[in-house]
Parts: C-alpha cells; structure tokens; sequence
C-alpha cells in the first residue's frame, strides 16, 4: 500500500514538472518555416491591402485586393503573411498589439486577440518579401511589419464631397498606375469651399480608370493666382538618377482650341490619361481633370470633354504628351519625373 501511494505520488510530481516544463519553455513558433524562404530586403516599406483568408498560428493567408505602393504583388494575388517579433497590430480602435512569437500555449493565438474575420480588409506593410511566383497560389511570402484592420469604405473607388478632396490620397492609394503626380490639381484647400469634387478611380490588374473632378470657384484675386500657378508648371525629367545625368524640362501645354473653355494640360492621352485644366474666366471657376481611359458618353465629365471626339480613339498613346515623361532614345523608352525618388 506504502509502495503504490510513493509511486503515485512519484507520478504527480512528474505531471506537474512537465506542466511547469510547458507554461516556461514550450512555444508555439520558431519561425522554422520561415528560415527556409529566400526573402529579398526592400530599401523601403510598401503596402498593400488585403482580404483575410485563414488565420494560422503564426501567420494569415490573404488575398491582395489594392495594391496601393506596393511594386510585387498585384491584385488578385494570394500570399501568406508571416509573423515575427518585430510585427505590430493595429486593431480597429488603434489598440497596438507587438506580436509574441515565444507566447505559452496558455496565451490566445493572435487571431483570437484581434477577432478579425474571414473577409476583411486589413493593410500590410512590409520590407521583407520572397520573390512573386504568379502559380505558388499561397506560397508567396512576406514578413509583415505593421498590419492594421482597414475600413473597406475608406477605400472605395468612389470620394466625393469638397470635404474629401486631397490630391496625396490618390498619390498614396494609386501612385504607381496614375503616371502623374496631379500637379494641376491645387494644394490649397481652403480656397475650395465652394467648389465641387467627385472621382471614381477602379483598379484592375494592370492599370487604372475613371477620373477625378474638381470645379473650383474664386474670388477675383485668387483666380489670378490660380492661374499664375497652373501657367508655370513644368518638370524636370533626368535620363539616370546619377547628378551629372542629362535632364529635360517639360512645360505644361496652354490651348485655346481643343475645349469648350482655354485649358493648360499636363497630359493629352499619354498612356490613356488626360489630365487638364479649363478655365471659365467669366465665372472665376477653374474644372481640374484626371481621366484614365475615358468614356466619351460618361455624364459626370462629357460636357468637359474634346470637341472632337475622335481624338479619343487615338492608337500609339506614347506618342501623345506628358509633362511627367521623356524619352531619351526616340521613343523606345520613356523616363518619369519620379523615377529617382
């Protein structure tokens, strides 16, 4: 009886070692996988967002669906995003949550942390990715630095409303398919009370469509001044990012003839885009446009459109005008304002 309670009570002992054993030693993730994945460094952060496909341990299966700055993965494409010490959440009411990798197997998982559903949108941003493979389905990796529960309606292709307007979310959201920087479209906000603003930009896999539209009202003065403005834009294209590289400086194209109303232009079809100002002098009113691949019979923009329609039609794009390009070498390639940026 002595021998067989020594013996249990041995036994106990040993149960509540390996329990102490687990709660101070046993993790969930090593992040094996991970080293066994080639990653390639980024000089900077991109972004991207996503919808949530599965949760796992330690990282979160997704589907890409804007690409927003990031220059790899393209929409419609499915990664897994890996955790590790340095990754930080950021929750739906901002709560900042770093990520544990050597968490007890008494702690949630993070997906129980943050409850965000299948389907939801979150942003990436990451530095660390493996070289895209468009047939790997899910076997695309990144190392997520920050991921951040995202509002689906903050970026809808849809904004309107004065309120809204900033040129720089375009530029952030879209800036690699834009082929502009929006430099016709004012910076100062406040002038623009009065005005109207609509867009629709849609991103497919390859490239953008739809406008952004702006009629802005002045005062006497400030039309002046607006103008002055949009008369001396132009930009400096340099032929390599070295300082003793040659450099062209284009100048925003002034037209009387092609609108209804006289218009400076920054682009006039380059790669489908036309990007203009019109100028309603009588009014004190300026309409800035950005169209990508336009529609000819679109109600919110024709009546700001071409008198002649067919130009609208035009084959070689890349031989229509962009204050934003050049070519070195007569058309074989083309440089951009922001390629040294």
């Amino acid at each position: 009886m002595f021998k067989v309670s020594t013996r249990i009570i041995l036994i106990g002992l040993i149960v509540i070692a390996a329990i102490g054993f687990l709660i101070s030693d046993f993790h969930l993730f090593d992040n094996k996988s991970s080293s066994e994945i080639v990653f390639n460094k980024l000089d900077y952060t991109q972004e991207l967002l996503a919808n949530i496909v599965n949760w796992n341990d330690d990282s979160v299966e997704v589907i890409v669906n804007n690409k927003v700055n990031n220059t790899i993965f393209p929409k419609g494409s499915k990664l897994t995003v890996l955790f590790n010490d340095e990754t930080r959440f950021i929750d739906v009411d901002g709560t900042i949550i770093n990520y544990d990798s050597k968490r007890s197997i008494f702690k949630p998982q993070i997906e129980n942390i943050l409850k965000w559903s299948e389907g939801a949108v979150i942003q990436i941003e990451f530095d660390y990715y493996e070289d895209y493979v468009e047939t790997a389905n899910s076997e695309n990796h990144v190392i997520g630095k920050v991921i951040e529960y995202a509002d689906v309606l903050a970026y809808s292709p849809i904004v309107e409303g004065i309120e809204n307007y900033d040129k720089y979310y375009f530029i952030k959201i879209y800036k690699g398919d834009l082929d502009s920087n929006l430099s016709i479209f004012p910076d100062n906000k406040k002038m623009l009370n009065s005005s109207i603003f609509k867009s629709y930009l849609q991103e497919d896999l390859f490239n953008i469509s739809g406008y952004i539209l702006l009629d802005a009202y002045y005062s006497a003065e400030e039309y002046s001044k607006e103008v002055k403005r949009l008369k001396d834009i132009s930009m400096t294209i340099h032929e390599s990012c070295r300082n003793d590289s040659k450099k062209y400086v284009n100048i925003i194209k002034y037209d009387d003839s092609s609108y209804d109303y006289p218009s400076y232009i920054t682009i006039d079809g380059f790669a489908g885009k036309y990007e203009y100002a019109l100028l309603n002098e009588k009014e004190n009113k300026i309409t800035y446009l950005y169209l990508a691949y336009p529609d000819i019979n679109n109600n919110s923009y024709n009546k700001y459109l071409k008198k002649e329609k067919n130009n609208y039609t035009q084959n070689d794009s890349l031989k229509s005008f962009s204050i934003y390009n050049h070519s070195f070498d007569n058309g074989k390639s083309f440089n951009e304002v922001d390629d040294c940026e």
